[in-house]
């Protein structure tokens, strides 16, 4: 019931402590919408100022290579108004192709006299992708012009790509430590088995070990025999390149891994000494040391600094993307992340959204030709197949396709490569792992422990057991092992037809098994090792055999963004006010870094197991790629 408020004001109630909380909080929401209201405007005004302004390149300056966060092939596709709202942020990314297209650029640049590598920000690069930018770095080199770079610190996979630099130097308190090539894997069995889940595992290939951790308690000798070949394989690529760069003997190179103890000690625990002395970095400087040094050639500005620019604005200015001129061009398109059949899960890609790029330059009189740039440990194998048959209805159309592998180009990632007219990879891609395998997790008896049983009738063999809360049947686990071997069947006939090699030889270098980019040149299951340049070129060459034209250029073929995303995308990216609030709530304390942490993983977690969506149940997926920690 309701009362009338009362005319005497000595008689109205006082407001109860819920209702002053009710308008404090009514008060802090208006005030931090408003404030979001005004950061917003401020931004979109920032936003709208550098559209109409242009970036002036200085004259006989440095170029300055700041990679920040991971380097990958394409960047994750992620909605900045989502991740604003969830408040989980996002990894920063720096791709490899506009690091690549700045140092090449500016290889050809009068004005651009020298390199400056920056390396305190970059968080992880791979062994094949800094090899493709240290490329990048010789060809630079080749036309004269200086390079050097400068850190506090080096990690292993910052200084491999340092070491492609005619100077490194390196701050007196900082350090230059390896940590050589691991794979290390949780294992389940005994965790399933206390809590009574049944995992039904149906696979065929000796090496395919994505589904060991859910059998087994430590790692088989199959898995043993190919990791230990995988990880000395990744190790001497790395210590071959730095020894080549700094021409030093590999046993040095090596040695300062194995007797890191030992140096440290006889040096009185200065790592930057140790790496001095190591050959490793050519000075130890302090930062204004460092920029006197890299400042001879070029100059300084007025405020002290080098007379440089960043790549990302020298791109800007020079108004230079990945795509060429020509009356046809060479089509490029990136195939990164887990394979799914929908998309789904960011960073993944599905074989909606690939079949229809792909589809795209069929339909394109001008493609002449398709250089597929694989970075993935593969994933569905129905999804696999649709995209493999969009590249082969592109190849009936009378054009080739070239695949291009970067880090990872392994089960799902070789599926949908091994029609191609030719597959590059480079020496370190992990590839191969020619197996396929199926999981269905069921909880029946997880549920008797709790006193739920599960009970009733069937009028067929299959659906008496293809439940995850009472278990599979005989049968369906008979259909489902015999749909994997028929899987893998294929998978083995695809390798021999499209690589033109024998049955048999396939299967003896198959059953799960993953390979280095350069054995697998000697095995035959690439044409040739090198980066996206050398398999654009490659696509050339075919092209041309097939046609008169002569004058091809490049186009990179992306997913195209609606108005609406391509908005947000510029308001709320980037620089802008999304990326501000995320670093304002990043958390502080070591309890809310752990609850950060988790929550993250929680999402993480949810997203991988919905990316488990092939109607088949069978998977084509390489573990060792996600396991291996190598620079």
């Amino acid at each position: 019931m309701s009362y009338p408020p009362s005319n005497n004001p000595e008689l109205e109630p006082l407001p109860g402590l819920f209702s002053k909380l009710g308008k404090g909080l009514e008060s802090v929401r208006m005030w931090f919408a408003n404030i979001v209201f005004l950061l917003f405007l401020v931004f979109l005004v920032i936003t709208l100022s550098r559209g109409c302004s242009s970036v002036v390149l200085p004259s006989d300056a440095a170029l300055i290579l700041n990679p920040q966060g991971i380097v990958v092939e394409a960047a994750t596709d992620i909605d900045p108004l989502q991740s604003l709202l969830s408040g989980t942020g996002s990894m920063v990314e720096t791709e490899l192709g506009a690091l690549v297209r700045a140092v090449d650029e500016a290889a050809q640049d009068p004005n651009i006299k020298s390199l400056v590598l920056r390396l305190d920000e970059l968080m992880w690069i791979s062994t094949a992708h800094a090899q493709t930018l240290g490329a990048a770095i010789q060809r630079f080199r080749a036309q004269g012009k200086s390079t050097a770079s400068y850190a506090y610190a080096y990690g292993q996979p910052q200084y491999l790509l340092a070491s492609f630099a005619e100077a490194v130097y390196l701050h007196p308190l900082g350090e230059t430590l390896f940590t050589g090539v691991s794979k290390y894997t949780l294992y389940y069995k005994d965790l399933l088995d206390k809590l009574k889940v049944n995992v039904h595992i149906f696979r065929v290939g000796t090496y395919k070990s994505f589904v060991e951790p859910y059998l087994r308690n430590d790692m088989s000798d199959p898995d043993r025999e190919a990791s230990l070949a995988m990880i000395s394989g990744l190790w001497t690529a790395y210590t071959e390149t730095v020894a080549h760069n700094r021409q030093l003997p590999i046993e040095s190179v090596d040695g300062y891994l194995q007797n890191v103890e030992a140096l440290v000690v006889a040096s009185g625990g200065d790592l930057a000494r140790v790496a001095l002395e190591a050959q490793l970095v050519d000075e130890l400087l302090t930062e204004d040391q460092a920029r006197v040094r890299l400042g001879d050639s070029v100059g300084f500005l007025d405020d002290g600094s080098i007379n440089g620019v960043g790549y990302l604005e020298y791109l800007s200015a020079k108004g230079s993307s990945a795509d060429t001129g020509g009356d046809q061009y060479v089509t490029v398109i990136t195939a990164q992340g887990q394979i799914m059949m929908q998309d789904g899960m960011p960073g993944a890609m599905s074989a909606d959204a690939m079949s229809h790029l792909i589809r795209q330059a069929k339909e394109d009189a001008q493609s002449a030709a398709l250089v597929l740039r694989v970075d993935s440990p593969g994933g569905s194998a129905f999804a696999s197949e649709l995209i493999r048959q969009e590249l082969e209805l592109y190849q009936l159309s009378g054009r080739p396709v070239v695949t291009s592998m970067g880090n990872v180009a392994a089960s799902g990632g070789y599926w949908i490569a091994a029609t191609s007219d030719a597959i590059i990879a480079e020496p370190t891609t992990i590839t191969g792992s020619i197996g396929i395998f199926g999981q269905i997790p069921t909880f029946e008896k997880t549920l008797a422990m709790a006193g739920v049983h599960s009970d009733g009738l069937s009028t067929g063999p299959l659906m008496g057991g293809g439940s995850p809360l009472h278990g599979i049947s005989p049968t369906l686990a008979k259909v489902i092992q015999r749909n994997v071997e028929q899987g893998y069947e294929q998978f083995l006939n695809l390798v021999a037809r499209g690589r033109d090699m024998p049955l048999e030889t396939v299967k003896s270098v198959a059953e799960g098994r993953v390979w280095l980019g350069s054995k697998a040149l000697e095995l035959g299951l690439v044409d040739a090792t090198g980066g996206l340049v050398e398999a654009i070129a490659k696509a050339k060459a075919l092209a041309q055999e097939k046609s008169e034209t002569r004058d091809l250029g490049v186009k990179h073929l992306k997913p195209a963004l609606d108005p609406k995303q391509q908005l947000l995308r510029m308001l709320l990216g980037g620089s802008g006010i999304a990326q501000m609030l995320n670093e304002a709530r990043q958390p502080n304390s070591a309890y809310d870094r752990l609850m950060f942490g988790l929550s993250k993983q929680a999402g993480t977690l949810e997203q991988w197991l919905n990316a488990f969506d092939d109607p088949s149940h069978r998977y084509v997926l390489c573990t060792a790629c996600n396991s291996i920690q190598a620079p």
